[in-house]
């Protein structure tokens, strides 16, 4: 019988040094990524989406955990590696998971398909007391993809350059807007905080309103495209934003309907409401 020498790094080892230097030599591990808190209840969480990620998801016995992908994503299929010891529920809304333990001490894997992405999880049914941290009630996603789309929108809207020569004319009411100015594209009126959102309309040269597209983010409407004249109304209330150009100049040559000095942005002034064209 042929027996070889067992060397490491060229020197002669022992049985028992071969057996130190396993223990101590580094294997291969595997990197799971939990949940981070996102709200003052640290129980509902949020992973950060990478398609290969595995996904450390702990689910305590008798306790439901929702796990909401992004909204318009439909689920289109569930691989469970042990779905008997597990129940997993797809929610009529089509982008929502429901998973709960049927077995103390389960775990396994369970990847899951929708129409824009893939999810890869590992489930663990833990045990954990009532009101712990560490129970996931809901799990959502963040998205990177979407936050660096978001940045580059945000950045082009600010190389937009702004043109903010609005102004305001009419009695003083609750919604007169901070700030109106517009891009080029569209339109743009800031509130106050705490102010109503009044029905904007587009007026044209012959005073006619239209019906617009807004937007409502925060104290700020956006309308799409850009116009001379605006109305703004709550109920019998209304306010008349105009362009410095439709101030400026009056079709047919003559004086001015109002001076621009007269009225500064984004003040209310009666007089020149009657003045501007309705």
């Amino acid at each position: 019988m042929r027996i070889v020498s067992r060397t490491v790094l060229g020197l002669a080892a022992s049985p028992l040094a071969l057996a130190a230097l396993l223990v101590l030599a580094p294997c291969p591990g595997f990197a799971e990524t939990g949940p981070r808190a996102i709200g003052a209840d640290p129980r509902i969480k949020q992973y950060t989406y990478s398609a290969t990620t595995v996904y450390r998801l702990d689910v305590a016995m008798k306790i439901i955990t929702s796990i909401e992908f992004a909204p318009g994503e439909s689920i289109d299929s569930v691989l469970m590696g042990d779905s008997e010891s597990w129940e997993v529920i797809r929610l009529q809304s089509g982008n929502v998971l429901a998973v709960k333990p049927l077995i103390a001490g389960a775990r396994t894997n369970m990847t899951v398909y929708t129409g824009q992405r893939s999810y890869t999880f590992e489930l663990r049914a833990v045990s954990a007391r009532a009101g712990s941290s560490s129970l996931n009630y809901r799990i959502g996603f963040r998205y990177p993809e979407q936050d660096r789309a978001k940045a580059a929108r945000r950045q082009a809207l600010a190389a937009r350059p702004r043109d903010p020569n609005y102004y305001v004319a009419g009695r003083k009411t609750a919604f007169r807007p901070v700030s109106v100015y517009d891009d080029g594209r569209t339109t743009t009126f800031i509130f106050a905080e705490d102010a109503p959102r009044p029905a904007i309309f587009r007026v044209d040269a012959q005073g006619r309103e239209s019906i617009v597209n807004v937007r409502e983010t925060g104290t700020t409407s956006v309308v799409t495209g850009v116009s001379e004249r605006w109305t703004l109304r709550i109920g019998d209330e209304e306010l008349c934003v105009a362009h410095a150009r439709v101030l400026e100049t009056v079709p047919g040559g003559g004086r001015p309907v109002t001076p621009r000095s007269a009225l500064a942005p984004g003040a209310a002034n009666a007089s020149v409401a009657r003045g501007l064209p309705k």
